[in-house]
């Protein structure tokens, strides 16, 4: 499930009430009754959201202190091992096995994290440039403008009034599929700007297994 653009892991159980938890990755779960409905969930969460952007802020946060800098970083879904370099000149190289970092400090995590991000930006900014001109055409939906953004809580954002998307550049460390899901997702966006059934409806039409894509891609 999804709200707000938010990923929303979903269990039932032999409960009376609804509870609501961030994990320490930021991952969002609901456990809920086993008769509680999608639409009753989905209202709950909804009603909760101030909270959710807002300790699933610190919560990744401190995930990131925790954690230091990468051992690891996943593109387009797959992970390579991250290799550091103490270098004057900064600079970020993918290469068939490992990531090489290069910077002139390697322990330095927001340097390092400032590298990554750039290189995000400019994989999924190439990456959307090439996939989003099919799913326009594929829908007949064209937005006015498109950019990549820095997103924590999120992997797109539509505007329907102004017709603007933002994307995550943190898809850059999804499966192409994923990417594409959002893609459409937000597109979507334009014709039904809410989560309901016929906005679902469109999304299926177009990608008739987005809910394994959703759940994997989210797991990826």
């Amino acid at each position: 499930m999804i709200v707000n653009g938010i990923e929303i892991f979903v269990t039932r159980k032999r409960i009376k009430n609804i509870y609501l938890r961030i994990k320490p990755d930021g991952s969002v779960s609901v456990t809920a009754p086993v008769g509680c409905s999608d639409e009753k969930i989905y209202s709950f969460v909804s009603s909760k959201l101030s909270w959710i952007y807002r300790t699933r802020k610190k919560v990744l946060d401190k995930f990131e202190e925790e954690n230091g800098v990468p051992e690891s970083i996943s593109i387009f879904g797959v992970g390579y091992p991250v290799k550091y370099f103490e270098s004057e000149k900064e600079a970020i190289y993918i290469n068939e096995d490992d990531v090489e970092v290069h910077v002139p400090n390697p322990q330095d995590q927001e340097k390092v994290q400032e590298l990554v991000e750039k290189m995000y930006r400019k994989l999924s900014h190439e990456e959307i440039s090439l996939l989003l001109p099919k799913w326009e055409k594929r829908m007949d939906l064209y937005p006015e403008e498109w950019k990549i953004c820095k997103m924590k809580t999120m992997w797109g954002n539509c505007r329907p009034k102004t017709k603007t998307i933002h994307f995550s550049l943190n898809l850059a460390g999804k499966p192409r599929e994923f990417i594409e899901y959002v893609i459409v997702h937000e597109l979507a966006h334009l014709k039904e700007n809410n989560h309901s059934k016929r906005f679902w409806n469109i999304v299926e039409k177009y990608i008739p297994d987005y809910k394994r894509i959703r759940k994997t891609g989210k797991n990826s």
